[in-house]
């Protein structure tokens, strides 16, 4: 395990810079959007991350304003749908490298066989710390806060794993109680078992 936790702790160092100064980079035309989330997604077994952010102006654009409104909160909340990705070189080389480390340890990182404990308790969980801890780090959230912005912080699966997005998104919001961080909560709390 201490190899996973040794090359995560660096990985996710230096993801929380680049997430960082790809927030503080963010062009005006995105700014000028009204952030109100922003999220890491990541696929199946936690690789290739990528970096979205939500606005308000990318959700009108996209949503039927006649549509049912668990359809309009589903594209409000999931990333996925709504989300614009935050292209930067420094993320897809930092993305690109988080791939290769787990083919190269397919011994620590490989999905379910004989080794399912030491794969989900070891590469998923410190993979997540890692995640998470990046996309709550101060420098990611005063980058956040240098356009004035303090969205809702995510961290979800491309293809569904809400439980651990709840779970994220308690650990990066927990202290914030305002509308737009409850309408998230219950959002991610009522699609928990997807």
């Amino acid at each position: 395990m201490d190899t996973i936790a040794d090359f995560l702790d660096d990985w996710g160092r230096r993801w929380a810079e680049a997430i960082a100064a790809a927030v503080g980079a963010l062009p005006a035309d995105v700014t000028a959007g009204r952030i109100y989330g922003a999220a890491v997604t990541v696929a199946d077994g936690n690789t290739v991350p990528g970096l979205l952010v939500q606005t308000e102006s990318r959700l009108a654009a996209i949503t039927d304003p006649e549509a049912d409104p668990a359809t309009a909160r589903y594209y409000r909340w999931w990333p996925d749908e709504s989300g614009l990705e935050v292209t930067d070189d420094a993320l897809a080389a930092l993305s690109s490298e988080l791939g290769a480390w787990a083919e190269a340890h397919p011994q620590v990182t490989t999905e379910p066989g004989e080794d399912f404990l030491l794969w989900s308790e070891g590469w998923v969980v410190n993979s997540d710390r890692a995640l998470v801890a990046a996309m709550g780090s101060s420098s990611v959230r005063q980058a956040f806060a240098s356009h004035e912005l303090d969205p809702v912080l995510v961290v979800t699966e491309t293809d569904g794993g809400a439980s651990r997005a709840l779970a994220a998104f308690d650990a990066l919001n927990s202290d914030r109680d305002d509308d737009l961080a409850v309408d998230a909560r219950l959002f991610w709390q009522e699609n928990a078992g997807s």
